[in-house]
């Protein structure tokens, strides 16, 4: 049987025959032409004898005399994928049904690789067919928001996210819409968005970040420095938090707190040049502490010499 002839080709080939190998694989197609367990081990065979081609061959040769073959279709798109060639295996892998949980599983892996892989046109397009023709789940819509806001469509990407929103209220879904709506300028629903995931994630950090960043948005420096206060209070050493705290509380008008804040984040990491530039422009703008402003700028921009707004606060001075 097929079988029995599959188990003395493994052997031979853990033993490095591989002539060997290779005639019981041939003898196998040769009586049993569409057995896909044999064409599976034969195309994994010359795969690893660098002959990646004629595996190719042997794999599109098998969905020619079977299309319906999900486990071809699948060994070849992957194939492919391994090879950079995302488009052709993309071509392959949309012939495939999804009709159990397993292919669900599969699907969403491939997926993920391409997304990894940062091919968003070609994943936004495979979920949109997806959810178009059959129920979808939160994974699905989230992967679809992910790439379109890589894309910059940002109408799309807050759709997708507001679907997966709909399926399951995650951080991920409410994260990825509140940036959409931001993005969108749609300050008072990224707002709403953010406060709805506080609600349900009253601890997450991610969470409490971005309603902070909505509070900025619409120009409520005081709410917003209570948020990235908060937020330091929990882990003092991150400069990200500790910037909107700072350049928060200067919007707001608390120059001394500010500066306090910015110091304290210099001390943390000397050379954050957004914060070099920002403290210096303050001085600057007060005419205070002039030789310090120039002195950070100045190391601003040798931090980031093509950075335009760190030549314009040199300007100031």
């Amino acid at each position: 049987s097929s079988i029995d002839l599959l188990r003395w080709a493994h052997i031979a080939k853990n033993l490095e025959f591989f002539e060997s190998t290779e005639t019981i694989y041939r003898r196998i197609l040769q009586r049993w032409p569409n057995d896909e367990q044999g064409i599976v081990a034969y195309a994994e065979f010359l795969d690893d004898q660098d002959r990646a081609q004629e595996a190719e061959e042997l794999y599109r040769e098998g969905l020619r005399a079977n299309p319906s073959s999900v486990e071809l279709a699948e060994r070849l798109a992957w194939m492919l994928t391994g090879q950079s060639r995302w488009a052709e295996a993309d071509t392959i892998i949309s012939r495939v049904p999804i009709v159990t949980e397993r292919d669900q599983r599969q699907r969403k892996a491939w997926l993920a690789l391409l997304l990894k892989a940062e091919q968003y046109e070609i994943v936004a397009a495979h979920i949109t067919r997806i959810v178009e023709n059959t129920s979808s789940d939160d994974d699905l819509y989230l992967m679809l928001g992910q790439s379109y806001i890589s894309l910059n469509e940002h109408e799309q990407a807050a759709s997708a996210f507001s679907r997966a929103l709909q399926h399951n209220a995650t951080i991920q879904a409410y994260s990825g819409l509140t940036i959409a709506q931001l993005q969108l300028r749609q300050f008072s629903d990224a707002e709403r968005t953010a406060q709805d995931a506080l609600r349900d994630f009253p601890d997450d950090t991610r969470v409490r970040f971005l309603f902070g960043m909505t509070l900025r948005a619409r120009g409520k420096w005081e709410q917003a420095a209570t948020e990235f206060a908060r937020l330091v209070s929990v882990e003092g050493k991150n400069t990200l938090w500790m910037f909107n705290w700072a350049s928060s509380l200067e919007r707001a008008g608390r120059f001394d707190e500010s500066v306090a804040v910015f110091k304290r984040l210099l001390a943390v990491d000397e050379s954050h040049a957004m914060s070099l530039n920002y403290l210096g422009y303050m001085y600057a703008e007060r005419g205070e502490n002039l030789d310090e402003a120039l002195d950070m700028i100045t190391r601003a921009l040798a931090i980031e010499p093509e950075n335009s707004s760190y030549l314009d606060s040199i300007c100031l001075l």
